[in-house]
């Protein structure tokens, strides 16, 4: 008993025929396409990107400078004017506000940023300072109190040096 099973009779709707080639055909074709798209779209995304940051570039590098040397000009709720400025004046003058040590602020919030970072960085010097001092301290101690012992040792034992 043979059994006899033809795939392009299962496979196709009433009425239509197909070949095992044109699927085989077909799917190689899909998968071309899907390859090709993704680096279509790949190579344009890169392509865009590139573009996109050379432009932006090209404008920051033209409009900054005019940006920051423009002059403004503040002016009060009730419309007086202030004095003039340049958003550089404006920047170095925070950045050097920001820098300034300021010691005699007692609470650690009142502190700029510098100023604690340079509190912690004193801290640590001086607490690193008195372990060495203790050190030192205790060693010439310990020295003086050693040769003391001996001398009176040698006093009371009538040795004399």
């Amino acid at each position: 008993m043979n059994i006899k099973i033809e795939l392009p009779e299962i496979f196709a709707e009433e009425g239509e025929t197909i070949s095992l080639q044109s699927e085989i055909k077909d799917s190689i074709i899909a998968e071309i396409k899907t390859k090709t798209a993704e680096l279509v779209m790949k190579e344009m995304g890169e392509a865009i990107k590139q573009t996109v940051e050379s432009e932006v570039k090209k404008l920051i590098d033209e409009i900054l400078p005019k940006l920051l040397d423009t002059e403004y000009q503040e002016v009060s709720a009730w419309g007086e004017k202030k004095e003039k400025y340049t958003l550089r004046s404006k920047v170095l003058q925070t950045m050097a506000k920001a820098f300034e040590y300021d010691i005699s602020n007692r609470y650690s919030s009142d502190k700029n940023a510098y100023s604690q970072a340079v509190k912690y960085a004193v801290d640590e010097l001086v607490k690193e300072a008195k372990i060495d001092i203790r050190k030192n301290i205790e060693k010439e101690f310990t020295a003086m109190c050693i040769l003391e012992a001996k001398e009176e040792i040698k006093r009371t034992l009538g040795i004399k040096s």
